[in-house]
């Protein structure tokens, strides 16, 4: 099995600095064509089936990539949505508290709870199929944690539609993590 993960292209909440939590914001056109060009890169890859989160940015980014993959089951889930900001959501990062979260904040527990059950559910079902996920930064940075056993901390931040792809077997074999090229 192969899983690739990539992150959305560049939002209106990335342009303006804001933290986007679950808020829906949409791709700038920059994003669209940093989109385009992750679906260009992957065109020859076999992909059957891609979950991305329900959020505008990345249902976006999903569905530019899958043009290439018009075989493949192509599945919206909350599940793979950024973390809950709560109160957070929409405010500059450099306006909040980081020392005092409001308590509709989504704990680190949280997330990986959310993602490491749904992550290991789809490595269930669609062993030996290739699955691409189209999530956010901390989605990312969690599920490649996960995958790799390693902390979150030691997870690099993925820049916009950055590309991480793992050989899943008997063990977890990254292949790329956090990859631009298709943006050079």
């Amino acid at each position: 099995m192969k899983l690739f993960l990539a992150r959305h292209g560049e939002s209106e909440g990335n342009v303006l600095g804001l933290l986007q939590g679950h808020g829906d914001y949409i791709l700038t056109d920059k994003g669209k064509n940093q989109a385009v060009l992750l679906g260009e890169r992957l065109k020859d890859e076999k992909i059957d089936f891609i979950y991305a989160s329900d959020l505008s940015r990345t249902a976006e980014t999903a569905r530019l990539v899958a043009k290439h993959h018009p075989c493949a089951s192509f599945l919206l889930t909350p599940l793979l949505r950024e973390r809950d900001m709560g109160d957070f959501t929409g405010k500059k990062k450099l306006d909040v508290d980081w020392s005092n979260p409001p308590g509709n904040f989504e704990s680190d527990e949280s997330v990986f709870r959310r993602l490491e059950s749904f992550v290991n559910e789809v490595l269930v079902k669609h062993k030996g199929s290739n699955v691409m996920f189209v999530a956010h930064n901390q989605t990312q940075k969690v599920i490649t944690s996960f995958l790799l056993k390693k902390n979150v901390s030691e997870i690099s931040r993925p820049n916009n539609t950055a590309l991480s792809v793992f050989e899943i077997g008997d063990e977890v074999k990254p292949e790329v993590i956090n990859c631009t090229k298709h943006l050079e």
